[in-house]
């Protein structure tokens, strides 16, 4: 099977599609430039392995490898002012964390001082 030889639709096609895409670069990266920067995060819960033997070396790994926000999945027992210290250390901020509503209520595991 040969492939179809384009028309002259096509061509015109094409060629608006490119001379559109060309005037609007310039704009496009203005518009990018005053937008708002997304932190680039990660779940702990995909180094969970690695937290259980090093909670701070495994923070500043992350933290190195470009990322600048963590959700926290587990508190091993760390009590928020710990977790604080640590994503402090390595320049990361915590943008969420799993429990459950009975734990968000009461004292268990130290959860309430994250709030």
């Amino acid at each position: 099977m040969t492939p179809a030889q384009p028309t002259r639709r096509d061509i015109l096609r094409l060629g608006g599609a490119a001379a559109a895409a060309a005037l609007l670069a310039p704009l496009l990266r203005a518009t990018a430039a005053g937008w708002k920067k997304v932190p680039i995060g990660t779940q702990l819960w995909c180094v969970r392995k690695q937290l259980e033997g090093d909670i701070p070396g495994t923070l500043k790994a992350l933290g190195a490898m470009g990322y600048e926000a963590v959700e926290l999945e587990n508190a091993f027992g760390k009590s928020g002012a710990e977790w604080r210290t640590h994503l402090d250390a390595a320049g990361l901020k915590a943008c969420g964390f799993h429990h459950t509503l009975a734990e968000l209520q009461g004292e268990q595991d130290g959860v309430k001082h994250l709030l």
